[in-house]
């Protein structure tokens, strides 16, 4: 399994602001070595371990509406595969700091959703808007405080691994994602561009 760099999932990210159908992130995880059945996807959404799908009508007359889950959900379901690989169950992972995943994911896109529409209307009134910066810096580093903190106060430990340090754990995890493709991952996002461009 190959693991997603910071900046790789941040490019994710920023190519696809309003998130990507559930088929497109099976696609993308399975070609990073994780493959993956889209009900095992949608599994671990009930489980509380993947952010829920937001609904976009796509456009057109009687067209309806699809889900998209934000691009986040890659590096989570590549990190749940590496807690599996090094033998948690399921249920031993959702009592980790995945459970607080999807809030973590949620208080991200909201600050940046909150911020995005403070400086469209700064910008809209002619006043500047060098303040949203630094209130988006602030914003970012809140949430990788309360990422961490969350990491810190509850390690992934399966039973078996109880025994262990955590920390032998998370080193175990961290080598089963080993190694990085980007060209795959690039590949893999234009894919999904073109299957979400193509909808709507």
């Amino acid at each position: 399994m190959e693991p997603l760099s910071s900046e790789e999932m941040k490019r994710l990210e920023r190519a696809h602001p309003e998130g990507l159908p559930a088929a497109v992130i099976v696609e993308l995880v399975g070609s990073l070595g994780a493959p993956l059945a889209e009900a095992t996807f949608r599994k671990y959404v009930q489980l509380g371990l993947l952010p829920t799908s937001k609904r976009v009508g796509r456009k057109g007359k009687h067209k309806g509406s699809h889900g998209l889950y934000p691009a986040a959900a890659v590096g989570r379901l590549l990190e749940i595969r590496a807690l599996m690989d090094a033998g948690l169950t399921l249920e031993e992972i959702r009592r980790s700091h995945l459970a607080f995943a999807p809030e973590i994911d949620g208080l991200k896109r909201g600050f940046e959703a909150l911020l995005g529409k403070l400086e469209e209307e700064l910008l809209a009134r002619g006043r500047p808007a060098a303040r949203v910066k630094t209130l988006r810096g602030q914003a970012q580093a809140l949430v990788a405080e309360l990422d961490g903190a969350v990491r810190d106060l509850l390690p992934p430990v399966s039973g078996a691994a109880a025994e262990h340090d955590p920390s032998e754990l998370a080193r175990q995890a961290e080598q089963s994602l080993s190694g990085r493709h980007p060209a795959r991952l690039s590949a893999a996002a234009r894919r999904g561009q073109e299957r979400t461009g193509a909808r709507k």
